[in-house]
């Protein structure tokens, strides 16, 4: 029997229309209601997965050369605001992490303080934060920032100062500031509260924070990131990393990566967590297999497909002769493009050339998101999965898709019991803790 590793769950949607396109959406639920939110949690914890990441995009996907795709398949937009959800989902659970998604360059440090420490009191062990970059640009007119774009390096400098701002209002009041001495009517000592009197390149605040300090070590902090300069980001400010690389070559130089610069911030090593993202496409047979693959690979498989890469790399590719290579400009393109080429070169690498590869083998291999990265029944599935962990630094595997019932059902029910057989997946909890759960093996 193998050694455990971590599960958890990406609504790469975010809180946005589930389902749609998919046969699933017929059976009725409305997506801005919590009952399918609810019911998937719910599924989840039975299940034994550690977390559940909501992903979170506060502006419409609206750039013209994405707009009518992005909009047409609802993976532009509408989306809701994926704090909303935590609340309800932490109701109805009593172990599952449920970890919501926030922009460094979208909202303001001071306030996202105060609303992920609301949060974790509500439930305090489960709450966890997932922490993303952008570039800005023209979005950043919304949020009353300027809208000239970011490079790289000033985005994650502004990350930086954007998490320590956030860390110091969550410790700005002492442990034991909250007396509650009803004798002496004395709630909190003023004298256990510090200003952070914090000055940067980008934000000036002056606290303390105003939410209740923590009774530990406050949430667990995620950040999706494969590129050096982001793994130094992950090293030195997060206690989790996920992203789309499944090469053991490339997984332990993400773990060399943390590593290098993990102790210069007072972190244990150990404790910095990778995942790989998997969109499976559980099958019953060899012959549903191939029925599939074929499927793939034809002009209705991959329209079915191809919006959300469009979204992502904010071209419409739908429009694309699939029996052509790639043009240049794409690929030229999108691999200068900090924001894509992670999601770019995950399926380039995957063919000998790119340039002259006809368009619908790379279509075929850019699910991201999508059920069919790894095809095969629930035994080949877990093959993989046992594989990628005994053979590399990985720790975990997020299951990136939403939570419609085709994507959950279809996945977890055949899945579950033959990782759990295997000694995979846990059978049952050893805390309600989400750092101490990721913490235990």
């Amino acid at each position: 029997m193998s050694e455990p590793i971590h599960f958890g769950w990406f609504v790469g949607q975010g809180f946005g229309v589930q389902g749609w396109r998919k046969d699933s959406y017929s059976w009725g639920h409305t997506w801005y209601q919590p009952d399918i939110w609810e019911q998937a949690a719910r599924v989840l914890e039975q299940a034994g997965f550690d977390l559940l990441i909501l992903k979170d995009g506060p502006t419409v996907s609206y750039s013209e050369r994405s707009r009518d795709v992005g909009l047409a398949s609802a993976e532009g937009g509408p989306r809701h605001d994926t704090l909303f959800l935590v609340p309800l989902l932490l109701r109805v659970t009593k172990h599952l992490g449920i970890v919501p998604t926030l922009n460094t360059t979208h909202y303001d440090p001071y306030i996202a303080a105060r609303q992920i420490a609301t949060l974790y009191h509500q439930d305090t062990p489960r709450v966890g934060l997932n922490v993303v970059t952008s570039g800005g640009g023209a979005r950043t007119s919304n949020f009353a920032l300027p809208g000239r774009p970011l490079d790289s390096e000033e985005t994650y400098r502004r990350a930086e100062e954007w998490l320590r701002v956030v860390r110091s209002l969550w410790t700005s009041w002492d442990r034991d500031a909250v007396i509650e001495d009803e004798l002496n009517r004395v709630y909190a000592r003023a004298d256990r509260l510090h200003p952070i009197d914090f000055r940067g390149e980008h934000f000036d605040v002056a606290g303390p924070g105003v939410a209740l300090p923590f009774p530990d070590e406050g949430p667990v902090i995620s950040a999706p990131s494969n590129s050096p300069r982001g793994l130094r980001f992950v090293g030195e400010n997060a206690d989790l990393q996920f992203g789309y690389s499944r090469d053991p070559d490339i997984i332990q130089g993400i773990r060399e990566g943390i590593d290098a610069v993990r102790p210069t911030n007072g972190r244990d090593p150990k404790r910095a967590k990778i995942f790989s993202n998997i969109s499976p496409k559980v099958v019953g047979s060899q012959e549903e297999k191939q029925a599939y693959l074929a499927w793939r690979r034809s002009d209705e498989g991959l329209r079915r497909d191809l919006p959300l890469l469009s979204v992502i790399l904010d071209v419409d590719l739908t429009q694309l002769d699939f029996d052509a290579p790639l043009p240049a400009p794409y690929l030229d393109a999108w691999t200068a493009n900090p924001v894509s080429a992670g999601v770019v070169n995950a399926f380039l690498s995957t063919v000998d050339d790119p340039r002259t590869t006809p368009f619908r083998e790379l279509a075929a291999r850019s699910t991201h998101g999508q059920a069919g990265d790894i095809v095969g029944t629930a035994e080949e599935i877990a093959d993989h999965i046992e594989e990628w962990t005994e053979s590399s630094a990985l720790d975990g595997v997020l299951f990136d898709f939403n939570v419609d019932p085709e994507s959950l059902f279809g996945t977890l029910v055949p899945l579950v019991p033959v990782l759990r057989r295997r000694g995979l997946l846990r059978t049952g909890y050893a805390s309600t803790s989400l750092r101490e759960n990721l913490d235990g093996f």
